[in-house]
């Protein structure tokens, strides 16, 4: 894995903190994350110019520590596509940034987005095929 800012940062609070355990994906097990990507999706993340969000990266990562996982604060692949929920969604898609981009804004912007965007949606779809084959259980919103 890189040795950039953010990875330091972590390293150091390690140090600090021998208590905490950090876990980072290799470029190894990275590289799978786009294959695995790529399968469930049928679109290479560099032919479809996007970015693997790190909640993705998360969840496989989850997959490898875990035997049960509990997903919080993730809405559904449907959440956006309901023309009701989403007029009236007003949750931010940053917790931190209430003035920013609201979630289904958000996904819809970035799912269609030439090169650089993150496809939310997509990963959404994803994830429910894998609710069914897995041992994931998403609460608040449930779906």
């Amino acid at each position: 894995m890189g040795k950039g800012r953010t990875y330091g940062q972590l390293m150091n609070i390690v140090k600090n903190n021998p208590d905490i355990a950090v876990y980072s994906l290799t470029e190894r097990e990275m590289d799978f994350v786009e294959l695995l990507f790529e399968r469930e999706t049928g679109k290479s993340r560099h032919g479809s110019g996007s970015w693997i969000s790190t909640g993705f990266y998360s969840l496989v990562l989850a997959f490898h520590l875990c035997d049960e996982i509990h997903m919080y604060g993730m809405v559904s692949p449907q959440h956006c596509q309901n023309p009701q929920t989403a007029d009236n969604d007003t949750i931010p898609f940053h917790y931190y940034d209430p003035n920013g981009l609201d979630e289904c804004t958000m996904y819809k912007s970035q799912e269609y987005k030439m090169m650089g965007g993150h496809r939310y949606i997509t990963e959404k779809e994803v994830f429910q095929k894998w609710k069914e084959r897995r041992n994931i259980t998403f609460h608040y919103p449930s779906w």
